[in-house]
């Protein structure tokens, strides 16, 4: 039985993790009084199996236990023990603004107050330093211990995207998931339950879901995406009769394109995909493994590869693109820069990194389609950053734009959207304030 073990901070969706596994049939354990906690560090102690007591179920939440003295956190402590007996596992690192955070655990009833005296604080200014110092100092431990490991997520709740990287993790191992979309677990959640005796149980568990839909929202916003950006590319190129797809996912791109005439496609993924969701015909995928090198069966007269290569080891990178330059003469690319961040993102590069890879193999960058898309915000940031138009040197006079190698060669292909920056800019901001407040109070934790 493949486990799931969330290993954040609790005020961070911890209930909210755990009714999802429930609605979704995934036999799970949440706190249980702080028993749960408990019986993980005693069965620690005398060198038990960790969840001995707790064997029957699948997903543990919230391993947490309090007393008039202390604060055990399994998660904090443990959480490279419970790799080591269950390194399959799936580890769900749960994560949040630590601003809000905070906030949410001061006005948590007398939260704050027991905990001050557990740990011989006197001031709100110096409680929040230590939680700010706590949190901050887990993360980076988790984020370095998981950095390579397979079946990790970081599931930021600031982040929608992120819970599509859940549900695509939870596909990926198997699991059946028939709801998806994420409750909430707060007041307004225990006043309609309460209400709700009417409602079934999983009705109930349901409370009130995200606006963020994951399957519908995602495959709408990529279906506009996918027409938007093939609109201008065909736009640009010579009749594209047959296409593939390096990481095809779903298929959605794939199915734009045979909306748009084009006959013969093939869509390449991995063997985690669960292809009753595909957009395409099951006949027209084939299950690859992208570390080797891909032989098609055909020239295509377009590929795709987008967003794909960062999740490929740095070694890879020049026999992935060797793929897509056998594949066909025009290919269209995109990938994610430094410190974009995202599930399983071994390699992130700048985008000259792989214009470089390409130019080695006689291909030209055209990068037309940028300023067309950049600011349509109902194009995900990093098409809208990040994609390109590699064409190979003979047939640069089939396309209808210039290429930057005519236009200018010093214009810069590197580049960070506004918006992706600004995200990242103010929650680092935020951050930098709280480390302020924690650097000018003296602790005693000191």
């Amino acid at each position: 039985m493949k486990r799931i073990f969330q290993i954040g901070f609790n005020r961070c969706g911890t209930t909210s993790l755990h009714r999802f596994f429930e609605i979704n049939n995934i036999k799970s354990i949440h706190w249980d009084d702080g028993k749960l906690a408990r019986k993980i560090y005693e069965n620690y102690s005398q060198s038990h199996s960790l969840i001995k007591g707790y064997e029957e179920y699948q997903s543990f939440t919230d391993m947490v236990y309090k007393d008039e003295h202390s604060v055990k956190e399994v998660h904090v402590d443990l959480f490279r023990a419970l790799y080591n007996e269950f390194p399959d596992a799936i580890y769900i690192f749960n994560d949040r603004n630590p601003t809000d955070w905070i906030e949410s655990r001061m006005k948590k009833g007398r939260s704050a107050e027991n905990a001050k005296c557990q740990l011989g604080l006197k001031t709100d200014a110096e409680l929040k330093a230590y939680w700010l110092k706590r949190y901050i100092d887990h993360k980076n431990d988790v984020l370095s211990f998981f950095a390579k490991k397979e079946n990790f997520v970081h599931y930021d709740l600031d982040e929608p995207e992120s819970f599509g990287m859940l549900i695509d993790t939870l596909n990926k191992n198997n699991f059946k998931l028939n709801v998806l979309t994420l409750p909430y677990a707060n007041k307004t959640y225990n006043a309609k339950r309460n209400a709700a005796s009417s409602k079934s149980e999983k009705d109930r568990l349901m409370g009130v879901p995200y606006s963020y839909d994951f399957n519908k929202d995602r495959y709408q916003k990529s279906v506009y995406s996918a027409k938007t950006v093939l609109s201008i590319v065909l736009d640009a190129l010579p009749p594209v009769h047959s296409a593939i797809d390096f990481g095809c996912g779903v298929g959605t791109w794939l199915s734009v394109l045979q909306e748009k005439g084009v006959e013969k496609i093939q869509g390449l993924d991995g063997p985690w995909l669960e292809q009753d969701l595909l957009k395409i015909a099951k006949q027209d995928f084939r299950e690859v493994d992208f570390e080797d090198t891909i032989s098609s069966d055909k020239k295509y007269d377009l590929a795709m590869s987008l967003e794909v290569a960062e999740h490929l080891s740095p070694e890879t990178a020049t026999r992935f693109v060797d793929s897509l330059v056998l594949a066909s003469d025009f290919v269209l690319f995109s990938a994610a820069i430094p410190f974009q961040i995202g599930q399983n993102h071994i390699n992130e590069q700048w985008q000259d990194y792989w214009a470089d890879l390409f130019t080695e193999r006689g291909y030209v960058t055209f990068d037309f389609v940028r300023g067309k898309i950049w600011t349509d915000k109902q194009i995900p940031v990093w098409y809208r950053q990040n994609i390109l138009l590699f064409v190979k040197e003979g047939q640069i006079d089939k396309v209808k734009v210039t290429s930057l190698n005519e236009e200018d060669s010093n214009f810069p292909i590197s580049i960070v959207h506004p918006d992706k920056y600004l995200s990242k800019v103010r929650r680092l901001d935020s951050l930098k304030k709280e480390i302020n407040k924690m650097n000018s109070v003296k602790g005693s934790w000191r």
